[in-house]
């Protein structure tokens, strides 16, 4: 919608700033609501910490202490399997996520001769509800699984998602109608999104309390590095230096996000076994804490 208007004329003159740019105005309404909004975390309160290693003080008193860093590497390390396979599946489901995200709009552009902006207010819509409904069915599904005896739940529904994502993300590119190809993304973008609220749950299934901060931090850092620094880039590496033709864009959009979500599916799977290894680890933690 914001390219639609912003591209309405050449030029705007903006106070203070002066003559602005088309996609300068982009920049200025996208971004400056989230420099608003930030300002709420100012009034979120600080939550109770619970499961934390306590020491007795002087006077009696019980106080939290940290876990020490070298400690916290160390479970990880114990855990590594299970954090290399979780965050390396996520990862590359993130590259098909993230990639596709970002090159459907110009697919739609190069490919079906839509403007930006009536593909950007379609595509938008799909991914504001069908996303948001994805993430928490896929939090649904794995407590149901989980009530079912499943362990492994979160990691059986990430594993579970790009399978079933892989034919469509194969599909929809290759498809010649704009109609067809835009309603497979309303099932795509579901499936997509489903495994992204299990991802940081599996992350604090498996971790002691005192240790969850750091072990989701690096869970976004990789996160981010692979699926968001990779993702774009790989299919436009492919279609410039495989294909060598911007109108090839639809077969590297589809070779990328498939081959993707089947790498990542393979990788989530080798790691439920680790999982539930990594769960009783956690147990026998939590008790000698308790000893101790």
């Amino acid at each position: 919608m914001v390219i639609k208007l912003a591209s309405a004329q050449e030029s705007w003159v903006l106070p203070v700033i002066g003559a602005t740019r088309p996609w300068q105005i982009i920049f200025f309404v996208v971004g400056l609501p989230g420099v608003v909004f930030s300002l709420l975390l100012f009034t979120v309160r600080e939550p109770l910490r619970r499961g934390m290693r306590q020491v007795r003080g002087a006077g009696g008193a019980l106080t939290n202490v940290e876990i020490p860093l070298r400690e916290v590497i160390a479970y990880i390390k114990a855990n590594k399997v299970t954090f290399l396979c979780h965050n390396l599946g996520i990862s590359l489901l993130a590259v098909s996520s993230y990639g596709s995200k970002a090159w459907i709009p110009t697919f739609f552009v190069r490919t079906h001769h839509w403007t930006a902006g009536d593909i950007g207010i379609r595509f938008g819509v799909i991914v504001a509800i069908c996303g948001t409904l994805g993430i928490v069915t896929g939090g649904r599904l794995a407590d149901y699984l989980a009530s079912r005896g499943q362990r492994e739940a979160n990691l059986q529904v990430m594993s579970l998602a790009p399978i079933l994502a892989a034919p469509i993300s194969l599909a929809f590119p290759l498809i010649d109608s704009p109609t067809l190809a835009l309603a497979l993304l309303v099932p795509l973008i579901f499936i997509m999104a489903a495994p992204f609220g299990c991802a940081p749950a599996a992350i604090t299934q498996i971790m002691p309390a005192p240790m969850r901060g750091q072990a989701a931090a690096l869970y976004i850092f990789v996160n981010v590095l692979v699926g968001l620094g990779c993702g774009a880039t790989a299919i436009a590496v492919v279609t410039d230096y495989v294909f060598q033709d911007d109108n090839m864009l639809r077969y590297s959009l589809a070779i990328v996000t498939a081959a993707a979500q089947v790498a990542s599916a393979i990788v989530l799977w080798f790691g439920l076994k680790p999982f539930i290894r990594s769960l009783d680890r956690l147990q026998d933690w939590n008790a000698a804490q308790s000893v101790s």
